[in-house]
């Protein structure tokens, strides 16, 4: 395993039990193509833990792409993701492609996916079981080589139970689950709330990290 101190888990560092057995969990799903949901505290480390699994697979030559799924509606979340043509709607006024071409062939780090809408959710799960997606405005489907990882702080199988998440898109995100312990686990106290994303702002706070 690489070098805690400076190598990929160097910002999951801690002498406690939970925190050796996080890295040990990262060192061993890391490496695979694992679709891996992230759940903790905010506050917790939720995007280092994205961060190190993507450093230590095959696929960290590519940056890993962040996008905040939070505050988007359902045709930003479209465009966002997956691009979009000129004119395919109000303010496009150029193509852009989206943050899954940005990711191909790397990792697509979804963080507060929690907070996709029931629309958002159907194009997401359409996307996850078919390989494949559209930019909004056209209609050739374009294949696609991305590792999802996800994150969010609340219950997404509560949400489930609550009837606020597609149970089979939880599935489809959850091939692995890994907790983030929270920092009074580790020894510390847990903070109320955590710093921005590095890099946050413009197309929805996320983006190559």
């Amino acid at each position: 395993m690489a070098n805690e101190a400076t190598g990929p888990l160097s910002g999951l560092l801690g002498r406690s039990t939970v925190m050796k057995s996080l890295r040990d969990e990262i060192a061993r799903v890391g490496p695979t193509d694992l679709r891996i949901h992230i759940h903790g505290e905010t506050g917790t480390g939720k995007e280092q833990v994205a961060r190190a699994l993507h450093a230590i697979s095959p696929r960290a030559q590519v940056p890993l792409v962040s996008f905040n799924a939070a505050g988007f509606s359902d045709e930003l979340v479209e465009a966002e993701l997956f691009g979009h043509t000129r004119g395919a709607f109000t303010g496009a006024h150029l193509a852009r492609e989206g943050y899954v071409a940005a990711a191909e062939h790397g990792t697509l780090f979804l963080d507060e996916v929690a907070e996709l809408t029931s629309r958002a959710q159907a194009m997401l799960l359409r996307f996850l079981d078919d390989g494949e997606y559209h930019w909004l405005g056209e209609t050739t489907a374009r294949p696609a080589d991305v590792r999802v990882l996800s994150a969010t702080n609340v219950d997404l199988g509560e949400r489930v139970r609550q009837g606020r998440f597609r149970e089979d898109l939880w599935y489809r995100l959850k091939d692995h689950c890994i907790l983030v312990p929270c920092l009074r686990e580790r020894g510390g106290r847990c903070p109320l709330s955590g710093p921005p994303l590095p890099g946050a702002g413009g197309r929805g706070g996320g983006g190559p990290v």
